[in-house]
């Protein structure tokens, strides 16, 4: 069983308060960088459909973890200019020796974008209690808020709940390897998979599936090394991009008949949101 891994001096504004749930159309404004305006892409610059190159305009809400001097080891989201949800396991290793890493937000490749410095992780208490990667959720503080622009912005938690359905479309973007033991990506990456039945992972994963996962996949098509805790984006009926699961793990990458493991994040909305005003 595989995981996805491979194994910022902040910069200051006044950050907005609030939890970046889905917003109803009430509470939304015209400045995007609060967390109700969360969920909102801008024009891309660059695209190749089909799982090739993207761009952070898309996916603005994406940032990169890596270990000095500048090796991506996993993805994250943001959720506000203070807060980053990624993986546990991606964070296990590192949680007493935060030193050793850094958070890009705002660069689609390797090479720009601006970095933050993390004070502290809180993983889930249960992680690995049911399964080995059973509750795989953290959420990051930063030492310093991020700048939030075309480039960089939050996305929407989605409400206790609130799942995605077998055959749906949902959207998986990292800077993972492009293929099974290949090499990373320099640019962002994005690829369209499809929900995976229940029982079907079941019985591909046996012990290792446990409740609060989703499996998607489609043919040639799949989350790879280096993308763990990156997102699970589905948009809703108003265009909004939700956030609805986190790159887990799998059986190597676009395997014949394996579909990819995701947690889900709305069992776990209660946990991250208990963190967002810190």
């Amino acid at each position: 069983m595989l995981t996805r891994t491979i194994f910022l001096v902040g910069i200051i504004i006044a950050p907005c308060a609030g939890i970046p749930f889905l917003p109803t159309p009430a509470e939304r404004s015209e400045n995007f960088t609060c967390p109700k305006e969360c969920g909102i892409r801008h024009p891309a610059i660059a695209r190749i459909v089909g799982g090739v190159r993207s761009s952070l305009d898309k996916w603005p809400w994406l940032v990169s973890l890596r270990s000095f001097p500048n090796k991506i080891f996993c993805g994250g989201s943001i959720l506000t200019s203070r807060h980053i949800l990624t993986s546990a396991h991606c964070m296990k290793p590192y949680r007493n020796l935060l030193f050793l890493i850094f958070v890009v937000a705002g660069g689609e490749s390797i090479f720009f974008g601006q970095r933050a410095y993390i004070q502290r992780v809180h993983l889930h208490p249960q992680y690995q209690k049911e399964a080995p990667f059973y509750a795989d959720v953290a959420v990051l503080l930063l030492t310093g808020d991020l700048e939030f622009n075309t480039e960089t912005s939050p996305i929407c938690l989605p409400p206790p709940g609130w799942v995605p359905t077998t055959g749906q479309d949902v959207t998986v973007v990292g800077w993972g390897r492009m293929w099974e033991n290949g090499l990373s990506a320099w640019f962002l990456q994005e690829v369209i998979v499809n929900v995976v039945e229940t029982t079907k992972c079941q019985e591909v994963f046996g012990n290792d599936w446990a409740s609060g996962m989703i499996c998607a996949g489609a043919p040639g098509k799949d989350a790879c090394q280096g993308d763990s805790g990156g997102p699970l984006l589905l948009q809703d009926e108003e265009g909004r991009w939700v956030l609805v699961g986190l790159v887990s793990f799998g059986l190597g990458c676009a395997r014949d008949e394996i579909p990819g493991v995701y947690l889900s994040i709305a069992p776990f909305v209660d946990f991250v949101s208990a963190f967002l005003l810190e």
